[in-house]
């Protein structure tokens, strides 16, 4: 009797001990899961070896385990454009962008893609309609500018136009003249600034806004049988008109309209 307890209770520890191991081996991230700040180190330690790729993956597992914010997307975006991937490094400094307008480190490595991307801008068929896209657009007019920026001269505006306005009011006729130009003056610089801060505010607005994966073939119609109206580089800025089914209708900042399939293009 007492050798019979003896072996069931070793078969059942077997069953136990082996059930472990399929456990183990089954889910070992419930186990082996690093923490946000452990994967940020990790990444740290690959970027000082030069394994940039490494050092995104890693940054990107603590980015989606919650480890959010400005830095990290600054930190993300850096690694990919090391790591030669620009659209994902456009992506995730866009995204820091977005909170930090206007973090230096941000606004530098952003112009250093773009400036890479822009040896491979979108270019139509015909070069002579290619070439007439480069010149200066009111998007690129509007982005010269954070939304800061562009509020504070509207708003100088409007309060050096009502300062203006009640001195005109009780002023000497002999200086009405002078009030009456500067205060139309003021009205034109407030229009103007409100104009632009309002674009820069729709331009801020996130889901308006995706960044261009890989090169990719921008047709007429949201379907492959469209003609192809132009080649978008990776790591362009577009703003997203609408999607249907897998596409989406995108604007490019000199003009080009066309239609990308929606894999290709992800949401700041």
């Amino acid at each position: 009797m007492k050798s019979n307890m003896i072996k069931l209770l070793a078969v059942a520890v077997g069953i136990i001990l082996c059930l472990a191991v399929v456990i183990a081996v089954i889910y070992p991230q419930h186990v082996t899961a690093a923490e946000p700040a452990e994967l940020v180190q990790q990444a740290k330690d690959s970027l000082a070896l030069g394994k940039y790729d490494d050092a995104a993956k890693l940054y990107r597992q603590a980015y989606d385990q919650g480890a959010t914010g400005a830095d990290m997307c600054y930190n993300i975006g850096t690694a990919y454009l090391r790591a030669g991937k620009l659209g994902q490094g456009v992506l995730f400094l866009e995204r820091a962008a977005a909170l930090e307008p206007d973090d230096p480190d941000v606004q530098a490595n952003l112009a250093w893609a773009h400036e890479n991307i822009r040896h491979t801008a979108a270019t139509r068929e015909s070069k002579e309609e290619a070439t007439d896209g480069e010149g200066i657009t009111l998007t690129g007019l509007v982005g010269r500018l954070s939304l800061n920026t562009w509020g504070l001269l509207f708003v100088g505006g409007f309060w050096a136009l009502a300062a203006v306005l009640v001195l005109l009011l009780f002023s000497a006729r002999e200086k009405r003249k002078v009030l009456s130009l500067i205060t139309a003056g003021l009205f034109v610089w407030t229009g103007l600034f409100g104009g632009l801060f309002w674009l820069k505010t729709q331009e801020e607005t996130p889901h308006r806004w995706g960044i261009v994966m890989s090169r990719v073939e921008a047709k007429e119609g949201p379907n492959e049988r469209f003609e192809t109206v132009f080649d978008v580089a990776e790591g362009v800025k577009v703003e997203i008109k609408d999607s249907i089914d897998d596409w989406s209708e995108v604007r490019l900042p000199n003009g080009l309209h066309g239609y990308v399939p929606s894999s290709q293009c992800k949401h700041i």
